[in-house]
C-alpha cells in the first residue's frame, strides 16, 4: 500500500453500494477535473443513499481577483454611464428638432390622432403662449386698414365737373322761365342730387345759402336739354337742407342702384363755404 505524502491535502468522498454508503479519500489536487471535487460516481454528502446523486446538478466555484491600487486604476473603468439618467435640456430638444425637421409630417395626413407632426406641435405651442398673434396676420391687417384709411382719403378728395363748377343749380331747359315747375338739382364734388322737398320751400332755404336770395333764377341756374343733363353723373338726394354738408365721400361712392347712406351730420359748418367756386 503506498505511503501517504504528510503534505497532501485529500478529500473524503461517498458513494452509495448496495444500499451501504462507502467512503474513500481522494487527493485535493486530483486528476478528475475540478480541485476539491469528488470523481464522478463520487459525492460529498456522508450519507448518498438518502441523497439525491450529485451527477446532474451544477456547482460553481467562484474565484477573487484581486488588484492592485495602480493596476486597478489601469485596468478597471472608473466610469458608470449606463445607470446614470441624462438630463435633457431645450437646447438638446432643439437640436433634435433641427436634425429631424424635414422627417416630421407637416400635418396628420389620414387624421388619425397623431401628435407627431409640425401642426399639433404649432397648435400646442399657441395654446401656451396664449392670445397668439401671427405676425404677418398682424402686418396684413395693418396693410389693409391703411389701404382703408388711403381709399377714404382718395374718395373723400372734392371732384369737379368739366363745365360746371360746383354749387351751381341746373334744371331741364324745358322749365326755363317756369322753375317753379321743374326738378332742380345741386351741382356738389362734380355730380348732380336732386333737390327734393315739399313745395319751393327746400329749394327757396338752399337758393338763400348760395347768396341767390334776391336774383332771377334765369341769372344762376344753368339749363340743360333732357339728353345733356343725362351725361352729369347722378349724386344722392337732397331732402333737408341738412343734407348738402354730406362728406364728399359720401357724394363720390354713390351708386343710384344702391341704398343711400347717410354720413353723420356737420352743424357746425357755415353756409357762406357753399358761395364758393360759384359762377355769378
Amino acid at each position: 500500500m503506498p505511503v501517504e505524502n504528510q503534505n497532501t491535502e485529500f478529500i473524503t468522498c461517498y458513494k452509495c453500494r448496495d444500499g451501504l454508503p462507502i467512503s474513500n479519500r481522494f487527493p485535493y489536487e486530483n486528476n478528475y477535473g475540478t480541485p476539491g471535487v469528488c470523481p464522478k460516481g463520487w459525492t460529498s454528502f456522508s450519507d448518498p443513499c438518502n441523497q439525491p446523486p450529485e451527477s446532474g446538478m451544477l456547482k460553481a466555484e467562484f474565484k477573487k481577483k484581486v488588484y492592485g491600487k495602480r493596476s486597478a486604476k489601469e485596468k478597471l473603468d472608473e466610469e458608470f454611464t449606463e445607470f446614470r439618467i441624462e438630463e435633457r435640456t431645450a437646447e438638446d430638444f432643439f437640436e433634435l428638432y433641427n436634425e429631424f425637421f424635414h422627417q416630421i409630417p407637416r400635418k396628420d395626413i389620414m387624421d388619425s390622432g397623431d401628435i407627431n407632426n409640425h401642426l399639433h406641435l404649432v397648435n400646442e405651442s399657441k395654446d401656451y403662449i396664449g392670445d397668439y398673434i401671427n405676425p404677418l396676420a398682424a402686418l396684413l391687417a395693418t396693410l389693409e386698414q391703411q389701404k382703408e384709411d388711403i381709399q377714404n382719403e382718395i374718395d373723400n378728395i372734392e371732384r369737379f365737373h368739366p363745365y360746371l363748377n360746383n354749387n351751381s343749380i341746373v334744371m331741364d331747359e324745358y322749365f326755363e322761365g317756369n322753375e317753379s315747375e321743374g326738378t332742380k338739382f345741386l351741382i356738389q364734388s362734380g355730380k348732380k342730387r336732386t333737390i327734393k322737398g315739399e313745395g319751393e320751400n327746400l329749394y327757396i332755404n338752399i337758393k338763400n345759402q348760395l347768396g341767390f336770395t334776391n336774383r332771377p333764377e334765369n341769372e344762376f341756374i344753368f339749363y340743360f336739354s333732357s339728353p345733356g343733363l343725362s351725361l352729369i353723373p347722378t349724386g344722392p338726394d337732397i331732402n333737408d337742407p341738412t343734407d348738402i354738408f354730406e362728406e364728399n365721400k359720401v357724394i363720390n361712392t354713390y351708386n343710384p342702384g344702391q341704398t343711400q347712406r347717410r354720413a353723420p351730420r356737420y352743424q357746425n359748418v357755415k353756409a357762406t363755404n357753399l358761395r364758393q367756386n360759384i359762377a355769378l
